[in-house]
C-alpha cells in the first residue's frame, strides 16, 4: 500500500511511519517541515502547516490508498491562553477541512480508499466512574467541544465514499516522548480520576489492521481494557522506575499554576474499547504493568532515554559496513567534540571488541572506552560505556532494508553522574548536549548517503 501520513514528526506519526517502512508500505510524510521528516526519501516529503494559509498539497496525495490523518497543536504543552485555544481548535478542524477539501478536487477513482483520523476521548469530557464505550454522550469543557468539531469535519470523508476510521485516543505511552516523558511521580488532587490509556504499539496495530481490514469503520476508543486511577496509574509508573518517594498535589495548586489546561490532568475517563474488543483485537500491552515492563525494561529513574532513526539510500551492507568501522564515526561526530579513535582491541568490530577514543567535552580532555556487547551483521550492535564521563551509556544502533535503502535506528540509555542532584542539575543541559551531537550526525550522514 501507499500510505500518507499528517503528523509524521509526531511521536504517533514517527512511530506509525518507521513500522510501516518496516512491513514492506511505501510511505509519504506531510509535517510542519518536510526536512525533519528524515525516515523518508526527500521526494516522499512535504511541508504543510494547517495554521497557514497554503492548501494541503494536492500532489502528496497521488495514488495513495490510504491516508493517516494525525496533524494538530499539542494540547499539553503550555498553559491556555485564547491563542493557544484558538491553534488547538483550528489545527484541527481547518485541517480537516482542508484535507477533505483536497479529497474533493480529486476524482473518485483516484480518492484513497480509507482515512485513519486521529481524535481523542477528550470528547467524553469528565464522567467519573461512568464506563463510556464508543455511543457514550459528549462532555461539555473546551477539549470535548473541539473533538465534536472535530469529528464532524473528518465524518465528511465518508460522505465523499471513502472509508473513514476515528480513533478516540488515551494517553498514549511510549519510550521516548509523549505523556510519559512529562510525567513526574506526583498524584494531584484525590487520585481518584480515571486514565485510560495505550501503549503505542497496540495503537499502531490497530490502525495497521484497520487499513486493512474494509470491515473497520466509524469510531473506536483506542484505549487498554484496563483504566487505572491516577494513584493506581502513578504508584505502577514509580514502582517500574525504582522512584522512592510519590508526592501529593492539592488540585487547587495545580489550578493554579496551569489555568483551564488542568482539566487534562484532572478529568476522570473511564473509557472502554468497546469496538476494538467486538472486532477481535488483540492488545498486547493489555495490562499497565505489563505496558510499563516494556517500556521502561525496570531502569530506574536515572535513565534516561534518546532516540533517532533515518533513512538512506544505499544497501544495508554498505550502510553497515560504514558503521561498523570506528574510524568512521569521526566523520559524523561535531568538529567542538574532537573526537578521535586512540586503539582498537581487534582489527574489525565484533562482539567484545574494545575501543578507546579521546574527545573534549566543552573544552575539557576526556577519555571513553566502550565495548560491543552484542554484534549481529547486517541487522545491529550495541556498545556499552566501560569508562567515560557517564555513570552509564549503552547505544543500541539497528539497521532495516526498506523499499530503496536502509532505515538505521539508534536508541541510547544514559545516566548522569551525581545521582538525583546530578540529573535536577545538568539533566536538560545533557540532553540539549546529546540533541545537538545527534541532530549534527543525522546531517553528516545526509550528506555521506546523499551525495
Amino acid at each position: 500500500m501507499k500510505i500518507l501520513i499528517t503528523g509524521a514528526t509526531g511521536l504517533i506519526g514517527k512511530k506509525l511511519l518507521i513500522d510501516l517502512l518496516k512491513k514492506g508500505h511505501t510511505v509519504v510524510g506531510v509535517g510542519r517541515d518536510k526536512s525533519k521528516i528524515v525516515e523518508l526519501p526527500e521526494k516522499q516529503t512535504y511541508s504543510w502547516d494547517a495554521l497557514s494559509d497554503q492548501e494541503f498539497p494536492l500532489e502528496a496525495l497521488k495514488d495513495c490508498d490510504a491516508v493517516v490523518h494525525l496533524a494538530g497543536e499539542p494540547v499539553a504543552a503550555q498553559r491556555w491562553n485564547e491563542q493557544i485555544k484558538k491553534n488547538i481548535l483550528d489545527s484541527r478542524v481547518i485541517g480537516t477541512k482542508k484535507i477533505i477539501s483536497a479529497f474533493k478536487k480529486l476524482k473518485e477513482a483516484h480518492r484513497p480508499k480509507v482515512f485513519i483520523a486521529g481524535s481523542a476521548i477528550g470528547f467524553y469530557g469528565d464522567q467519573g466512574e461512568k464506563n463510556l464505550t464508543e455511543n457514550a454522550s459528549p462532555g461539555s469543557d473546551f477539549l470535548a467541544d473541539v473533538v465534536q468539531q472535530w469529528e464532524s469535519e473528518i465524518i465528511k470523508a465518508d460522505k465523499l465514499g471513502i472509508r473513514t476510521v476515528i480513533l478516540r485516543t488515551g494517553i498514549v505511552l511510549a519510550r521516548s516522548g509523549g505523556a510519559l516523558e512529562k510525567m513526574p511521580p506526583v498524584v494531584v488532587g484525590s487520585g481518584d480520576n480515571f486514565m485510560s490509556w495505550i501503549h503505542i504499539q497496540d495503537w499502531i496495530n490497530f490502525a495497521i489492521e484497520a487499513m486493512e481490514n474494509s470491515e473497520s469503520k466509524g469510531i473506536y476508543n483506542l484505549v487498554s481494557p484496563y483504566p487505572v486511577t491516577q494513584s493506581v496509574f502513578i504508584a505502577d509508573l514509580a514502582s517500574e522506575r525504582q522512584v522512592p518517594f510519590v508526592m501529593k498535589v492539592p488540585q487547587f495548586v495545580v489550578g493554579m499554576v496551569l489555568g483551564e489546561m488542568a482539566q487534562v490532568l484532572l478529568t476522570s475517563q473511564k473509557v472502554k474499547p468497546q469496538k476494538m474488543l467486538d472486532q477481535g483485537f488483540q492488545f498486547q500491552f493489555a495490562n499497565l504493568k505489563q505496558a510499563l515492563k516494556d517500556i521502561y525494561h525496570s531502569e530506574d529513574y536515572l535513565v534516561q532515554n534518546f532516540s533517532v532513526s533515518q533513512f538512506v539510500p544505499d544497501k544495508i551492507e554498505n550502510v553497515f559496513n560504514f558503521f561498523s568501522a570506528a574510524q568512521n564515526l569521526e566523520k559524523i561526530t561535531p568538529d567542538f567534540l574532537n573526537f578521535k579513535v586512540k586503539n582498537m582491541s581487534s582489527e574489525e568490530i565484533e562482539k567484545d571488541t574494545i575501543i578507546n577514543y579521546k574527545l573534549k567535552i566543552h573544552g575539557i580532555p576526556a577519555s571513553w572506552q566502550t565495548q560491543i556487547v552484542e554484534f549481529k551483521p547486517l541487522e545491529m550492535f550495541i556498545d556499552n560505556q566501560n569508562k567515560g564521563p557517564y555513570s552509564m551509556w549503552q547505544h543500541t544502533h539497528t539497521f532495516t532494508p526498506v523499499k530503496n535503502g536502509t532505515l538505521i535506528e539508534d536508541r541510547i540509555k544514559y545516566k548522569i553522574p551525581g545521582h538525583l542532584i546530578g540529573l535536577l542539575a545538568l539533566g536538560s543541559f545533557i540532553r540539549k548536549d546529546v540533541t545537538q551531537i545527534f541532530r549534527y550526525r543525522v546531517k553528516s550522514i545526509q550528506s555521506k548517503f546523499n551525495p
